[in-house]
């Protein structure tokens, strides 16, 4: 019966040999742990860096185009932010808050409906949906 554990210097070194570590996917873990928050964190960073300039990233759940939306906006909101830190005009304040409250709203909505978004998954299933009840109704004599 296997034993699932988060030390494996817990195990007795008889058994050590023939335990294999399982990740959270339920996949063997191709490295080594220690490394792997390091690896992790340069790696989301060199992904995020190659979708600023046309390079596709790879988080799961999101599309590219919902990737690029959510890149755009964390620059344009970080040039908000430091335009707002490092200004002494008031108006360039004002307009660099508005700026990052536009982008705070629009993000969601571009999100949302871009290609492979919750509104166009929405909008096949309703066309599927559609297609299946005149096709119902085509076979009623």
């Amino acid at each position: 019966m296997p034993v699932v554990t988060d030390n494996p210097e817990g195990i007795p070194a008889q058994y050590r040999s023939s335990a294999g570590v399982i990740g959270d996917d339920g996949q063997p873990d191709r490295q080594d742990k220690s490394r792997s928050g390091t690896q992790g964190f340069f790696g989301r960073l060199l992904t995020a860096v190659g979708g600023m300039f046309g390079g596709k990233t790879s988080d799961s759940g999101m599309s590219a185009d919902q990737s690029n939306i959510l890149t755009y906006a964390g620059l344009l909101a970080g040039l908000c932010l430091v335009g707002m830190n490092l200004s002494r005009s008031q108006a360039f304040r004002f307009l660099s808050l508005w700026c990052l409250i536009m982008i705070g709203i629009a993000t969601p909505v571009l999100l949302y409906i871009s290609d492979d978004g919750a509104g166009d998954i929405m909008k096949r299933k309703a066309a599927q949906v559609e297609r299946q009840h005149r096709e119902r109704l085509t076979t009623i004599p």
